[in-house]
């Protein structure tokens, strides 16, 4: 179980190489995060104005989970666009 999960939702997006679909935020909602195809860098971070924030690559088949008001975003890391949900 999870704190905060009333409903669960889903989405897909595709990012350009080199294109972030916003800087760091945060939100109330858990996050999970999968990568569908292509190379993704998501950026962990303590704020909006981090300066150094953690960043760990993910392939075809990685995810990543986001607790409650977390600060992330995510980039397209290789040469061909990145799919995920």
């Amino acid at each position: 179980s999870t704190p905060v999960l009333h409903k669960i939702g889903c989405h897909a997006s595709v990012l350009e190489p080199g294109c972030s679909p916003h800087p760091p935020h945060a939100h109330r909602d858990e996050e999970i995060l999968v990568v569908l195809d292509g190379e993704a860098e998501i950026l962990i971070a303590q704020g909006e104005a981090d300066p150094a924030p953690r960043v760990e690559r993910l392939a075809a088949g990685d995810m990543a989970y986001y607790p409650s008001y977390q600060h992330h975003t995510i980039r397209c890391r290789g040469p061909a666009p990145v799919s995920y949900l």
